[in-house]
């Protein structure tokens, strides 16, 4: 079965790409990752909802559709809003923007 490390060493290579290093602490916030992966990898598809693949450009493009919805209605920085939605990608979307 093998010990715990060698599947974590296995991992930790595959996704090493991926980590937090390189940002720096005032980068980190996920819409500016998401926003620098989309340029970087524009067809990684990030998760799959029913039979539609959603590709980082795809998911960075909805995030600010729907972040510029929400200024159109007057939305700021720090306001609360109530989102009521399936899990559905909107949601993320929603979430997100």
């Amino acid at each position: 079965m093998g010990r715990w490390d060698d599947k974590f060493e296995k991992h930790a290579k595959k996704w090493a790409s991926w980590t937090m290093q390189e940002y720096s602490q005032h980068d980190r916030v996920l819409t500016r990752i998401i926003e620098d992966k989309a340029r970087q990898y524009p067809n990684h598809v990030v998760w799959q909802f029913r039979d539609d693949p959603i590709t980082l450009e795809q998911f960075n493009a909805e995030i600010n559709k729907a972040a510029n919805a929400f200024l159109e209605l007057g939305v700021q920085h720090g306001d609360k809003v109530a989102i009521m939605l399936p899990n559905c990608p909107e949601f993320l979307y929603a979430w997100f923007g």
